[in-house]
């Protein structure tokens, strides 16, 4: 999967250039969280979908912006941390 996403991001950024895809991947989670929201609300089985796209969108900006694996694991601490607390 991390493969085809990274050949997704190339292409994208060859058709679209690497600033305008950064802003595209953000447009698009934004209308993706709210669809999502929506779609909970109303319990369509569609939200199931969206959810996946709202990864894969995540996924594809942590790659257009080289943001590393170190950086993801000490994320993952913090959010453990947090919940940890509670």
């Amino acid at each position: 999967m991390e493969n085809k996403l990274k050949e997704l991001v190339l292409l994208n950024r060859k058709k679209i250039g690497e600033d305008e895809l950064f802003n595209f991947l953000l447009d698009h989670i934004g209308k993706h969280i709210d669809e999502v929201k929506e779609l909970k609300s109303k319990d369509d089985p569609h939200f199931y979908k969206e959810v996946a796209d709202l990864y894969l969108l995540g996924y594809m900006l942590m790659l257009n912006e080289n943001v590393n694996k170190e950086v993801v694991e000490e994320r993952i601490k913090k959010i453990e941390g947090k919940i940890n607390e509670n």
